[in-house]
């Protein structure tokens, strides 16, 4: 797996490519990422899943419904963006598990409901070694709950069960309760994330540390003295700080630093400090990547900066309009544009060039 897109998670990245190698000898796994709001899961989630080889057959990725609730939010966010004309179910209950406009109005049983959604994740996943992904396990709708329950039950298919969660979040009984029963098996297991910011500031640092040959001692004094003045924001003293690290005056070291350092003021949302601190090194290749990333940033409209923090949330474009009171159909038009101007291809890629560049609430 190559984690140099995502600095400061090489060891969450790497444990969780292991655990897909295990997964792939067909031997399901279960694993819960577990941390606060902003720390980071969605994103370590996503960047592992591309980055798993060999690649999943199938990925499905759904989420709790937010701020109003759902039977089966978590399958019909799953199924939104995909082909559903060949599922094993009747288009009554496929309308209704994907809460489609038309689904007839009547009464349903909900073990059979159950068993419906049930066999259409079993028929997506049975091509080969897949990845399940449960977004905002805490907020789950109980319908939602019981197939997460059918899902990770599991045990005849090779499919790694991703769940995230807050942490620092009120969890339901429900819940509590479908993770203490896994907790018992040995083929689950928790890996909790902690802010993130710090840690990919770290890991720039370190790797350009290690490439001058810097002493682990030196380098980790540096970056933590940095480190404080940064979150202090005094961007000019951590330069100095780590410029008198290297041992100051070497031209080159020097530009070196100012990349660095532009770079984790960025990430850390800086981008007024991490233009001034790149400009002027306009000549380096490094530096002109980074003044036209700063340049997208800047023709972002304040909605579409709203409508992109929504998507690294995880958001659908449903929710965002629920969220930010607009139509769905404006909704539609951000995101376009925000793929457009930011050169991402897709809602995901969106997503993680937002928490990269330090654009998520």
């Amino acid at each position: 797996m190559d984690s140099r897109a995502f600095t400061g998670r090489t060891a969450e990245l790497e444990r969780l490519g292991a655990i897909w190698q295990q997964v792939c000898s067909s031997h399901p796994r279960v694993i819960v990422v577990s941390g606060p709001a902003g720390a980071g899961k969605s994103r370590l989630i996503a960047e592992a899943v591309a980055g798993l080889s060999p690649e999943p057959t199938e990925v499905l990725v759904g989420h709790a419904g937010w701020p109003h609730p759902a039977p089966y939010d978590w399958i019909a966010s799953a199924l939104r963006s995909r082909d559903t004309t060949n599922l094993p179910v009747s288009p009554d209950t496929l309308a209704w598990l994907t809460q489609s406009g038309t689904a007839p109005q009547r009464r349903w049983e909900p073990t059979a409901l159950l068993r419906a959604a049930t066999d259409i994740v079993r028929h997506l996943v049975a091509g080969g070694p897949s990845v399940v992904v449960v977004e905002d396990f805490q907020a789950l709708d109980p319908a939602s709950l019981a197939l997460v329950g059918r899902i990770v039950g599991l045990s005849d298919m090779p499919v790694l069960t991703v769940i995230a969660t807050r942490d620092n979040a009120p969890m339901p009984a429900a819940q509590t309760a479908l993770l203490q029963g896994l907790s018992d098996e040995s083929r689950f297991e928790v890996e909790p994330v902690g802010p993130g910011d710090a840690a990919d500031t770290a890991s720039v640092w370190a790797r350009y540390a290690a490439s001058i040959g810097l002493s682990k001692e030196a380098a980790v004094a540096g970056l933590h003295g940095a480190a404080d003045l940064l979150s202090l924001g005094r961007p000019d003293e951590a330069r100095r700080l780590l410029n008198d690290c290297l041992g100051g005056g070497d031209t080159e070291q020097s530009a070196n630093v100012q990349l660095v350092l532009a770079e984790a003021l960025l990430r850390l949302g800086h981008k007024d400090q991490a233009e001034q601190t790149a400009r002027p090194l306009t000549e380096e290749p490094e530096a002109a990547a980074l003044i036209d990333t700063l340049k997208s940033i800047n023709e972002l409209t304040a909605r579409e900066r709203e409508v992109l923090s929504c998507l690294a949330a995880g958001m659908s474009n449903r929710h965002i309009a629920r969220a930010l009171g607009i139509s769905v159909r404006t909704v539609g038009v951000h995101v376009s544009n925000l793929l457009r101007k930011t050169g991402t291809a897709s809602r995901t890629e969106a997503a993680l060039w937002a928490v990269q560049h330090g654009l998520t609430d």
